[in-house]
């Protein structure tokens, strides 16, 4: 702080000098080289503060000194004169600043001023290095302070974080898989090396098999910030970490191991544990955890309906049950339509799914039924496609669908399509009409028979074909009526597809562009955006790991 009554008692000396000053003549043999003395016949000389800063503001061109002695050659434009004026009026002016009595701290804005003056120094060296020097450092300053803060691909590549991905499960293309690795990939955009831990069953446990099985399923990974570590488990126990970052797949309602990082994600693809008791040391487990993560509200209702005494058994012991956050699957959607005289002509009801029995069934037996019963009120010319991968070990299924076939008669209406290549899925899904999604059609008192989310109805959709799915995790996608529909039972199912059908060509292709716009809302920017809000939100939220007792006794003193 300025001293007040140092100020005030110059004040009463710079009065007695000033008459003193109006009494005399001026010493012309002070008079400043760069002024000409024109400010000092007005005001009278320099304080010795003003000619320290003149000569610090000089160029090779002039200098203030007490003396009036110039250091370089003279001058005799009129601007030397302004910026002696400029600095006598944004210095010291008047009978007190020439007295020099109010000598304390500077100003603040001349203070900021030698602050910046300073800066520019580091950054363009000394005098002489001229503006553009600084113009350019200052934007090659701005571009690299910008990127640290908006957390740039190359900074991350400098200092990546510690991060890791757990999965149970065998690493095979399916949609357990693509999720896991679209994690992996969104962890990678927020500066996270991944360690992409697997058990030593593992059927993929080098990096060359992750990027295969991450190219079949469309996703792109970084080579360079993500590894593959073979880690032994006991129990609950992984030894592993820690880590900065944390992520576990699993299908059941408490996760596979304990959470081994600052933050700790677990994915619950399904309950499929149901009502099944928890064992004790899995409320723990659970408890490590800071999110749960759903696909679909239809998973988040069955989830909290399920995990209702885990929670009582958490509150009971003080611990908190882990905030439970929907992020859908991402989904890659299909190329473009083709111009409309290379578009196939759209007249069939199409299905995606792999072949096989038991929970999760893609509900074959049911669409071939209800095609029989449908087919003689559609266009002669319109078939029912089913595509997809045989699961291994069930050619059974197999031989039951095409006898299931024959014995209606349809063998020339209904055609199924095995391991096909990817050209051919997106051309029979753009040959569609209406899409069939029959996930758990017909199944009874088991919610996890029922899809979950559906990937393959958002790839149809991004098509411009038509939904009609049985009730599960697809009401997450269609809004019913608007593009695409819901149904309930088979009855609905064969009712809606009629609708469709029914349709003029003008009324098809406004929601056949609805599905279209739709489609885009589950791309991989919204996933990845949704995991990125999740990370900093739960980041923000969780409170600093305690410093040891040397760091804290350092900081006090």
């Amino acid at each position: 702080m300025p001293d007040l009554g140092a100020a005030e008692r110059g004040g009463t000396a710079s009065a007695a000098r000033l008459d003193q000053a109006q009494q005399r003549p001026r010493q012309r043999s002070d008079e400043c080289s760069t002024c000409g003395g024109q400010w000092q016949q007005r005001h009278g000389p320099h304080t010795p503060h003003e000619q320290q800063q003149l000569r610090q503001d000089s160029s090779s061109s002039s200098s203030c000194s007490s003396g009036g002695a110039s250091t370089s050659s003279t001058t005799t434009s009129s601007e030397p004169r302004q910026a002696c004026g400029q600095q006598r009026r944004h210095g010291r002016t008047g009978a007190l600043a020439r007295s020099g009595a109010a000598a304390g701290p500077r100003p603040l804005h001349v203070a900021a001023l030698a602050l910046l003056s300073a800066l520019a120094l580091v950054l363009v060296g000394p005098p002489g290095g001229g503006p553009l020097a600084l113009a350019a450092q200052a934007k090659t300053l701005h571009a690299s302070l910008g990127e640290q803060a908006g957390g740039g691909r190359t900074q991350h590549q400098r200092h990546p974080r510690p991060a890791a991905a757990f999965t149970p499960y065998f690493i095979t293309p399916g949609g357990g898989e693509k999720y896991l690795l679209s994690t992996v990939r969104a962890m990678q955009t927020l500066g996270f090396f991944v360690d992409i831990l697997v058990q030593p069953d593992n059927v993929c446990q080098a990096q060359q098999c992750v990027m295969d099985v991450a190219t079949s399923l469309r996703v792109t990974l970084d080579p360079e910030l993500f590894s593959v570590h073979v880690v032994h488990r006991e129990g609950f126990r992984i030894f592993a970490g820690p880590y900065d970052l944390f992520f576990a797949l699993g299908n059941e309602k408490y996760p596979p191991v304990q959470g081994v990082g600052r933050v700790n994600l677990f994915m619950c693809q399904f309950p499929f544990d149901l009502d099944r008791q928890v064992p004790q040391e899995a409320d723990d487990v659970l408890g490590s955890y800071d999110a749960v993560m759903l696909n679909s509200h239809y998973s988040l209702r069955w989830y909290h309906t399920y995990s209702v005494p885990v929670y009582h058994s958490l509150h009971a012991n003080n611990r908190l049950f882990p905030r439970m956050q929907i992020v859908h699957p991402p989904v890659t959607l299909l190329p473009p339509l083709p111009d409309a005289a290379h578009r196939p002509a759209r007249k069939n009801i199409v299905m995606v799914g792999r072949f096989f029995a038991g929970r999760q069934s893609k509900g074959h037996p049911e669409a071939v039924r209800i095609f029989a019963e449908l087919y003689t009120s559609l266009p002669k010319d319109t078939n029912l496609v089913m595509v997809g991968n045989p699961m291994p070990g069930q050619t059974s299924y197999l031989d039951d669908l095409n006898n299931l076939v024959r014995s209606f008669g349809l063998t020339d209406r209904i055609e199924i399509v095995l391991a096909a290549p990817s050209e051919r899925v997106i051309s029979i899904l753009q040959s569609g009409v209406v899409q069939w999604h029959l996930t758990g059609l017909g199944v009874q008192d088991d919610p996890a028979s029922l899809e979950h989310f559906g990937i393959s109805i958002v790839e149809g959709m991004s098509t411009g074909t038509v939904p009609v799915a049985y009730i599960g995790g697809a009401q997450d996608i269609i809004q019913h009526g608007h593009d695409g529909y819901v149904a309930s039972s088979a009855e609905r199912v064969l009712q809606f597809t009629k609708q469709v059908f029914g349709m003029t060509a003008r009324e098809q292709q406004v929601m056949q562009e609805r599905c279209i716009r739709k489609s885009k809302q589950f791309e991989y920017a919204r996933f990845e955006e949704t995991f990125h809000n999740l990370v900093t939100v739960t980041q923000r939220l969780k409170p600093d790991p305690p410093m040891a007792p040397a760091v804290v006794a350092m900081i006090r003193k």
